[in-house]
């Protein structure tokens, strides 16, 4: 009986411990210095920090990198004066060329600015072509877009920056200073379902653009790394194993 428990007791511990801590995230940047490079550090990082990753040089074929998004496995960079976005490993460092890229006549691409990825689509704001292009998320090569929203009723005068959520699709406006926002499906020359407009917006040549998660919490927990859970849970198991022997010596 008593070893049942402590057996349960442990799960327990696990569940209530293990859950809420999360492997730390990394924060990507793109450098339009000189060399051109996307750089990364884990979301703690702070001071005179060397990257944990360092993508530049000539294989890479950054020119002006302007966004970038991730994923669990990928990075994506719109790649401004290349005319392209091109996509590496999350981890990817060093001069290496991108494993897919999107580009050519055919994709439209035209000073892509900015990028956003959910689980089956790249969605690119396109100033040049003032359009937003959507393409699968596995698109490789000259690739037409699967939609593209371009017309003179979606409004746009140098769409600049994208985020999306399950639903809708948030774009900045630059020249029309405007957010306008678009059902997630949408293409064609379709008119924005709102518009973020006007002088009480405040709103003049908005540039990035963000959302927050659709739930948060209120609890906020210190963050874990890879190797804190696993010390976290042997600490656990030997913790457990000692108390049953512990238990068996006392019933003997």
């Amino acid at each position: 009986m008593k070893q049942k428990l402590v057996f349960t007791l442990v799960i327990t511990a696990l569940c209530i411990f293990l859950v809420p801590f999360h492997v730390l995230a990394m924060i990507y940047i793109s450098d339009t210095g000189t060399p051109y490079r996307v750089l990364s550090w884990p979301e703690n990082a702070n001071g005179n920090v060397t990257p944990s990753t360092n993508l530049s040089g000539s294989n890479t074929t950054l020119s002006y990198p302007g966004d970038i998004a991730v994923d669990n496995n990928w990075l994506y960079v719109s790649n401004m004066n290349n005319n392209s976005v091109d996509v590496f490993p999350i981890n990817a460092t060093g001069n290496v060329a991108p494993t897919r890229s999107i580009q050519g006549a055919n994709t439209t691409l035209n000073s892509p600015r900015s990028v956003a990825v959910d689980s089956s689509w790249i969605y690119v704001s396109n100033p040049g072509n003032n359009s937003v292009d959507v393409f699968p998320i596995n698109t490789n090569g000259n690739v037409a877009p699967t939609r593209s929203i371009q017309g003179v009723n979606t409004t746009f005068n140098a769409p600049y920056g994208i985020a999306v959520d399950s639903n809708w699709i948030y774009v900045s406006d630059l020249l029309n200073s405007s957010i306008d926002i678009f059902p997630i499906n949408a293409t064609g020359n379709v008119a924005p379902t709102r518009s973020i407009q006007g002088a009480n917006t405040l709103v003049n040549f908005p540039n990035g653009l963000a959302l927050t998660p659709a739930y948060s919490s209120s609890i906020s927990v210190p963050a874990m790394n890879g190797t804190g859970v696993i010390i976290f849970m042997m600490l656990t198991g030997i913790v457990a194993v000692w108390y049953l022997r512990r238990q068996k010596k006392l019933a003997e």
